[in-house]
C-alpha cells in the first residue's frame, strides 16, 4: 500500500483554497509515544524547517520518529528515510521491512491531536480520521497557539484511548492569578482567573475535582455557577463560570485578573466552557501561592 503524498497547504497558510484538514474538530488530546507513531500512515508534510540530511523530511520530523537527523538512510539500506516511509516501510529496519498500519484510527471521530514527548520537546501530531494519515505540526508550544495556527477547532471529549488515559491536572497560581491545564507533564495552556480575597481567601494544597454541575445555583450568594466544579471541602469551593444573577446578568466581569471571590476560582466564559468540557471528575486540583 503506497502513502499519500498530497498535504493540505491551506492549514500552513501557503494558499487560500479549504482543505479537508482545516477547521476540523480535534475531540480528544492525549499522549502517544514513538512505536505507535511508525505504525501509523504518515503524510507528506512540506514544511519549511531545517532538513539537515536533505531527505525531505524535517529534524523536528526526524526526531519525534526516531530517525537521524544528520543521516538520510538511517537504516543503511540504500533507501532514504522518506521515501521507506511514505511507502509503508520502517526506515529504523533494514530488508525493507514493512510497518504494520494501524486501523484503529480510522474511526468516526474526525480526528486527533496527539502529543509525543521527546528529547527536544514535545512534537504535535494531528491524525485525520478520515484517511487516516498522521500529520505532524512541528514542536508544540501550548494548545491555542496551535489550534490558532492550524486554523483547528477543539472540543474537548472522551479520551481515543480506553486502556491508558493520559493524565490530567490543573494548577492555580494565586499570586499570578493564573490556571494552568496539563496532559501528563505536557503544559497545555493558561487561563486568567479571579480567587478568594483577604477575607474569604481560596484553600492551598492538593485536591480533586469532586463533582460536576453545568449550572449550580449558590443559596449562600443568591448567583448561579454555570460550569460548576467543586474541588475543596467536600464541594464548598468550586471552579466555575463568572457568577450570574436570577435576572441573567454577570457578576465580575472586570475582576478577572483579581482576588475578589469568596474563595471560589472564577473564569471567563469561553474559558469556563472549555475547562468544563475538559476536565473528568477526579482531576486533581493543586492550589499554590505562587
Amino acid at each position: 500500500m503506497f502513502f499519500l503524498y498530497s498535504f493540505p497547504a491551506a492549514v500552513f497558510g501557503e494558499t487560500k483554497n479549504t482543505s479537508s484538514l482545516a477547521k476540523k474538530n480535534i475531540i480528544a488530546i492525549d499522549t502517544i509515544d514513538r512505536q505507535e507513531i511508525r505504525t501509523m500512515r504518515i503524510a507528506s508534510t512540506p514544511f519549511s524547517e531545517n532538513d539537515t540530511d536533505n531527505d525531505g523530511l524535517s529534524d523536528n520530523l526526524e526526531i519525534a520518529l526516531g530517525t537521524d537527523p544528520q543521516k538520510n538512510d538511517t537504516d543503511g539500506d540504500v533507501y532514504d528515510d522518506a521515501t521507506e516511509f511514505f511507502h509503508g516501510y520502517d526506515p529504523l529496519r533494514e530488508n525493507s521491512v514493512k510497518l504494520p498500519l494501524n486501523d484503529q484510527q480510522q474511526e468516526k471521530k474526525r480526528g486527533w491531536l496527539l502529543l509525543e514527548k521527546t528529547s527536544n520537546g514535545v512534537m504535535a501530531w494531528y491524525i485525520h480520521q478520515q484517511t487516516g494519515l498522521a500529520y505532524f505540526l512541528g514542536k508544540f508550544t501550548n494548545l491555542a497557539d496551535t489550534l490558532k495556527k492550524f486554523q483547528l477547532r477543539y472540543t474537548p471529549s472522551v479520551n481515543i484511548k480506553d486502556s491508558t488515559v493520559a493524565a490530567k491536572s490543573i494548577e492555580v497560581h494565586l499570586a499570578k492569578q493564573k490556571l494552568s491545564f496539563y496532559l501528563d507533564d505536557i503544559h497545555l495552556g493558561d487561563m486568567t482567573v479571579s480567587t478568594g480575597s483577604d477575607r474569604g481567601p481560596t484553600p492551598i494544597g492538593t485536591f480533586k475535582i469532586l463533582n460536576k454541575s453545568p449550572r449550580a445555583w449558590s443559596k449562600r450568594a443568591g448567583l448561579w455557577m454555570p460550569n460548576w466544579m467543586a474541588f475543596a471541602q467536600g464541594g464548598k469551593y468550586g471552579i466555575h463560570e463568572l457568577p450570574e444573577w436570577p435576572n441573567g446578568k454577570k457578576e465580575g466581569v472586570n475582576h478577572l485578573g483579581k482576588r475578589v471571590s469568596h474563595g471560589c476560582i472564577r473564569l471567563g466564559i469561553s474559558d469556563a466552557k472549555f475547562l468544563y468540557a475538559w476536565t473528568p471528575i477526579g482531576t486533581e486540583v493543586i492550589v499554590k501561592k505562587s
